[in-house]
């Protein structure tokens, strides 16, 4: 059970360390652009919402590129001499789509790019969204990620996050990263605390809180040793 939700109104310290948000989402328009990062030193998948990648053309020939033919996603890997400045990543779609991504390779760990395609689902999610005032929007869409459920016209993503990539909340906790709602106007995501001492620890939504979050929830604040909670976070969609 939720213990309670967060509503933020004022800018809080966190002692949340590294980037756990394992899944960039970029929204594009066919014959468009969009900038990305991409990891240094690990590998990197794109993909397009609803579509397959088909085709690629690389300004760089220092970037290893394998695409998945089952399901089209599209691999990255720098190799040797890193560009100073973005590259270049012109991509092409089975449903004949054309998409150009700015890519800068940076020393951090690596993060699923997703490719949404505009208004892909907006209207229906755009619907569901202004049902209700903000505040009421924000418990509900926490109701649906606490239930499990999807909002209408709500992509719902599933994440797949190594445990090198987990983030860390000090030395006490882990950070994995499960799932990502997007819809038109807010995105929620879903992440698993995992206790990472021999002690009980409390935690408190205050220590989870970065920069344009505007609610955060925590399924319990008790966590036993090695155990884990949910943990629930809220921000506008970029």
């Amino acid at each position: 059970m939720l213990k309670k939700l967060l509503l933020i109104s004022l800018a809080l310290t966190s002692l949340w360390s590294s980037s756990v948000l394992a899944l960039q989402t970029r929204t594009v328009v066919d014959n468009g652009s969009t900038t990305a990062q991409i990891s240094a030193t690990q590998l990197t998948k794109i993909f397009v919402d609803d579509d397959f990648i088909t085709d690629l053309y690389l300004s760089n020939s220092n970037i290893q590129t394998q695409i998945d033919n089952e399901t089209g996603e599209l691999f990255l890997l720098p190799q040797g001499e890193l560009p100073e400045k973005s590259f270049t990543l012109m991509i092409r779609t089975h449903a004949g789509h054309s998409y150009t991504v700015l890519a800068m390779p940076v020393n951090t760990p690596a993060e699923t790019i997703m490719l949404m395609p505009a208004g892909s689902g907006s209207k229906k999610a755009e619907h569901w969204e202004t049902s209700s005032n903000y505040q009421n929007l924000l418990i509900r869409l926490l109701k649906s990620m606490a239930e499990g459920a999807q909002p209408d016209g709500y992509k719902v993503i599933h994440l797949d996050v190594k445990e090198k990539n987990y983030g860390k909340l000090g030395d006490i906790a882990y950070i994995k990263p499960i799932t990502l709602y997007k819809g038109k106007q807010i995105k929620g995501e879903v992440y698993q605390i995992i206790n990472r001492t021999d002690q009980t620890i409390n935690l408190t939504e205050r220590e989870f809180y970065q920069m344009n979050d505007r609610a955060i929830a925590l399924q319990e604040m008790t966590v036993a040793p090695h155990a884990s909670t949910i943990l629930y976070k809220e921000h506008d969609n970029a």
